[in-house]
């Protein structure tokens, strides 16, 4: 999974960027394009990080409330994404019990048969 940061957000679409070996990658990704998206916690031993795991055609990248646009990003996904499931109900369900990763998908498109996202944990 490639960890991202939403650098916009727009009725069309959303764009995300990261850093491979210094160089910049931006993707841009139709709200359209998502096949499901997974909440759920990673434990960072003194603290939690509550992360998203988005899936579309093209892989997965995964984007957590650190990021400056998290809430943002949140608020146009529900808007734009028919069924996904609002902040205020999985949010609770995510960040307890502490220390656990407490995944749940909030999101799966209609064209998303399994209804199921494989996220890879480090190791």
């Amino acid at each position: 999974m490639q960890a991202a940061a939403v650098i916009d957000a727009n009725h069309e679409t959303f764009a995300v960027q990261w850093y491979v070996d210094g160089v910049r990658i931006s993707k841009e990704i139709g709200w359209n394009e998502l096949l499901t998206v997974t909440a759920f916690k990673r434990d960072l031993a003194l603290f939690d990080l509550i992360c998203l795991g988005i899936r579309t055609v093209d892989g997965l990248i995964e984007i957590d409330e650190e990021d400056p646009l998290w809430e943002d990003w949140i608020a146009k996904a529900t808007e734009m994404l028919p069924g996904m499931v609002p902040w205020s109900e999985w949010f609770t369900s995510v960040a307890f019990p502490a220390f656990t990763t407490n995944e749940r998908v909030i999101f799966t498109s209609p064209q998303d048969h399994d209804g199921t996202v494989a996220l890879e944990r480090p190791s």
